[in-house]
């Protein structure tokens, strides 16, 4: 463009160039809408690769948040002042209640529960729902740049405020007006910064991709891989995905998951696969669809489900991908149940609806009780919190059985238990179980599973994917199958299907104190060892000790190879799946 030229731009970009310029000097500044021709592929393809380094370049990134409210500054205000609090919980400096009245407000568990006013809650609120947090390019601008700050009107916050103030809101229970709740609204907005912020922070993952970018907007579904690279961690980012805008959609969601196939030889990608909630024609079942919403939160198991064998899987064109797996239950019935309210007695009478009608002491296939067994299904893992110690799992866990006992047992449709453990499962719960169905099997287990589940699916132990799959049968002669979703099915998550229960001195933990490079195929778990009093994060030591043989094993990129004939030889009932 000649200088004096004129270049259509949107409403907002023209709302913040008026904000952002320099009254007395030219300012130079890199727009991605004016700096990139949007209509060559050529362009955008080699501009797009290259985002990641233009923002690490930039002397700052300023987000523009918008014109200002009337109550966006108050807003604002309200997080800086936060954030010192989070930064130093002594501090008497609050407009938080909580600040000061418990010495351990700052703590993000649920021991002590958030209390602030109607009217704060409402202009944060109002911040959270501004357009920017919806779009998907700026996390990789925020992600990328060495200092960057949020600007609404002319009122400016420094990003790491922000982004200190958003994991603590979404992690820590709250209570607006002296009332318990959990208001999807709020809920909602929270989880987005919170996903955004630890985009920024963590770096993202094609595992765990979909819900990551959780209710994110773009205008090309292929920009759903695309606008992300730069956040990828180090294992998807040795994938080598290149942006190529002259690919359909299903080349580049199919591409990704087949190089994740070859190169870690993992399904990880079936985390994030429903094939309910895919929109993009064509699609395989076992491939996700990264550009639409999905409803759920991520199933994340104590320990492989597969026994971290990796995976045995083969395309063979046509949008079908053989794979090896392990059949071991067949679903029976499902059932649904409504999760829209938003108050803590919809959330009591939403699990109420789950009582068995056995005894709570009955036993459940693998040894536990079925309380156990449902606890740990409605919670989708063991209860935990991101700052306990590893072993602190399993009291954790206990605690939610017992909150789980006392709603089960509690007379009236209404809560009155005034137990923030209580509150805290139904949160729990009620989140984990958002978008999918509890399901009962012929053999006596029990889950939670996508919500298309129904009966005659069969639950499978896929080799290479930590959770267990339901498959549905869509052909008999050859026989051809669809992926439903995964599931969480207490007896099957942590190497059962493999080699039977872990041996007694073995309980799977969260491990999240453990350096990066003794992660088990990138996931914070292990076996605590009772034996040792130390957590084993050896697989193939594992495998060894009940006397499964395996023919490769590497930590990094994650490979323990055990061939379907050595699997058949110790009676493993092993089977090819051609997916489509």
């Amino acid at each position: 463009m000649s200088h004096g030229g004129r270049v259509s731009v949107t409403e907002n970009l023209e709302s913040a160039l008026r904000h952002l310029r320099l009254e007395d000097k030219p300012r130079v500044m890199w727009i991605d809408a004016i700096c990139i021709n949007q209509s060559d592929h050529r362009e955008r393809s080699k501009q797009v690769a290259r985002m990641g380094q233009i923002y690490a370049l930039a002397d700052r990134v300023v987000v523009w948040l918008g014109p200002a409210s009337k109550d966006s500054d108050a807003a604002l205000g309200f997080i800086e002042r936060m954030a010192r609090m989070l930064a130093s919980p002594d501090k008497s400096e609050t407009s938080i209640k909580a600040a000061s009245e418990a010495s351990h407000w700052a703590d993000a568990s649920d021991a002590h529960v958030l209390e602030y006013t109607e009217w704060e809650w409402r202009s944060v609120l109002s911040l959270l729902r501004r357009s920017w947090f919806e779009r998907l390019w700026v996390r990789q601008e925020i992600q990328q740049s060495r200092h960057a700050i949020l600007l609404c009107g002319k009122t400016s916050l420094p990003w790491m405020y922000f982004r200190e103030v958003a994991n603590y809101l979404y992690r820590k229970p709250f209570r607006i007006q002296g009332s318990c709740i959990s208001s999807p609204e709020y809920t909602g907005a929270t989880k987005l910064a919170y996903y955004l912020c630890r985009a920024a922070k963590r770096g993202v993952t094609y595992r765990y991709l979909r819900f990551e970018t959780y209710s994110i907007k773009h205008s090309d579904p292929r920009d759903s891989i695309y606008g992300v690279l730069s956040l990828m961690r180090r294992e998807d980012r040795s994938l080598n995905i290149t942006p190529d805008y002259s690919l359909s959609t299903v080349d580049v969601f199919r591409g990704v998951v087949l190089r994740v196939v070859e190169k870690h030889h993992s399904l990880r990608t079936l985390a994030c696969a429903d094939s309910a909630t895919s929109s993009v024609p064509g699609l395989p079942s076992w491939v996700p669809d990264w550009s639409s919403p999905t409803k759920t939160t991520p199933l994340k198991p104590l320990y492989s489900a597969s026994a971290f064998i990796s995976a045995q899987a083969t395309y063979c064109g046509n949008n079908m991908l053989r794979v090896a797996g392990i059949p071991v239950a067949t679903v029976d019935s499902s059932q649904h149940f409504d999760l829209s309210g938003d108050g803590l007695d919809d959330q009591f009478r939403a699990i109420r609806q789950l009582r068995p009608d056995k005894s709570l002491e009955s036993p459940y296939p693998g040894g536990i009780s079925l309380l156990d067994a449902y606890c740990e299904a409605l919670n989708c893992t063991f209860h935990f919190d991101e700052d306990m110690v590893e072993r602190g799992n399993w009291t954790r866990f206990r605690v939610a059985a017992e909150a789980l006992r006392h709603i089960w047992s509690a007379d009236g449709s209404q809560c009155h238990i005034p137990s923030n453990s209580v509150h805290s499962f139904l949160n729990q719960a009620c989140s984990s179980l958002a978008g999918r169905c509890v399901v009962t099997t012929s053999e006596g287990y029990i889950g939670a599973a996508a919500a298309g589940a129904q009966a005659g699916d069969v639950v499978c132990v896929l080799l290479g994917f930590e959770n267990p799959v339901l498959l549905r049968k869509v052909l008999d002669a050859p026989p051809r199958w669809r992926v439903v979703g995964s599931c969480y099915v207490p007896g099957f998550m942590h190497g059962e299907a493999i080699h039977g229960p872990l041996p007694k001195h073995y309980r799977p933990v969260f491990s999240l104190n453990a350096a990066p490079e003794t992660l088990i195929d990138g996931a914070f778990c292990g076996l605590w060892d009772e034996r040792s009093g130390s957590i084993e994060r050896n697989p193939a030591r594992v495998l060894d000790e009940v006397g499964v043989s395996y023919e490769i094993y590497q930590r990094w990129p994650h490979i323990l190879s055990v061939s379907t004939e050595t699997l058949r030889n110790a009676k493993v009932n092993v089977h090819d799946f051609h997916v489509i």
